[in-house]
């Protein structure tokens, strides 16, 4: 494989997302025998390109946050600190490098794309994707979802992705405050139920096959976390150890700012191209978690009553003020 850009990091893994039942879902391709990498032709890709896999890059934060929680309360058990150690490797200097790369400097951009590279080999190590796919992948899929639906273009995955790992790291952050505060109750019957799920994805294609392919995955989901209050009550009550786990995983959402404004990649959804509607934001924001079974910060936040209407509005106006 010849890769053109440093645009995501799928040239190097054995996954692949499809559309089952119209809802995106990561499926088991295989491995490049070869992947070639010229760092005069990646150099060369449009900027909107190299832009877009700085912000599928920065999604490892996140994600690597989600992936350590599902993993601390006990339902995907798969974190690999060794994997994540992985794939940081480099991305501290690549982010120093976000003015460079933006201008599609040649040694910024090669060192975009060992990141993204090291990123999808890592993805194929841990069996799943994981290590770079948490709430900021589901916001970009159900925003994609819902332009195909409509008949309308989205903006590249990679700029979905950088503008949804701020919201997610500002999402963290709300959480968090809340789970600092203490005195957080779980409560089972705010697990989202059929007709919730059925309800919020209605809309994306008039036979209903969407809504039920994602209340599938998310009826496993949701039958787990019934049965296992008590492992994630757990969690809450021993959350200061777990927040120094988290700490080493999630970058601010500012740093993450910084980055991609350097790069002047876009850092809100106002600025993605197209840019999609308000309200479809608003119902990706708050509906992303139930689209599949993979457990991350949005459940917890909907088991403590923290991902309501106005929680949701909150977090986006933290992000809307961040824009530089």
């Amino acid at each position: 494989m010849v890769q053109s850009a440093a645009s995501v990091n799928g040239f190097s893994d054995d996954q692949s997302v499809l559309l089952i039942g119209g809802a995106k879902r990561t499926t088991p391709s295989r491995w490049p025998d070869a992947l070639v990498i010229d760092p005069l032709v990646i150099s060369r890709a449009p900027l909107e390109m190299t832009r877009s896999g700085l912000g599928d890059q920065v999604s490892m934060f996140t994600a690597g946050a989600d992936w350590y929680l599902a993993n601390a309360v006990g339902f995907d058990t798969s974190f690999s600190p060794a994997i994540v150690s992985m794939m940081r490797d480099g991305v501290d200097s690549l982010l120093t490098a976000s003015r460079e790369l933006g201008r599609g400097e040649a040694c910024a951009v090669s060192a975009l794309a060992e990141c993204l590279m090291r990123g999808g080999v890592a993805m194929g190590a841990a069996g799943r994707t994981a290590p770079s796919s948490g709430l900021e992948h589901t916001i970009s899929h159900l925003l994609e979802m819902r332009a195909d639906a409509d008949g309308q273009p989205s903006a590249s995955h990679g700029s979905q992705v950088g503008v949804a790992s701020v919201f997610a790291a500002l999402a963290w952050r709300h959480v968090r405050r809340r789970l600092d505060e203490g005195g957080v109750t779980l409560l089972a019957k705010n697990v989202a139920t059929r007709e919730r799920v059925l309800d919020a994805f209605a809309e994306l294609d008039s036979s209903g096959a969407t809504a039920r392919e994602c209340w599938r995955l998310y009826e496993r989901k949701s039958t787990w976390i019934r049965e296992h209050v008590s492992d994630l009550e757990s969690v809450v009550t021993n959350w200061p150890s777990h927040a120094l786990e988290i700490d080493r995983l999630l970058e601010p959402g500012e740093v993450v700012v910084a980055a991609l404004g350097d790069a002047r990649a876009p850092v809100t959804f106002d600025q993605l191209r197209p840019t999609p509607d308000r309200t479809v934001v608003v119902w990706a924001l708050t509906n992303s978690h139930l689209m599949r079974d993979r457990f991350g910060i949005l459940d917890l936040a909907d088991l403590m009553g923290a991902w309501t209407p106005d929680d949701v509005t909150t977090v986006l106006s933290e992000l809307d003020g961040l824009a530089p």
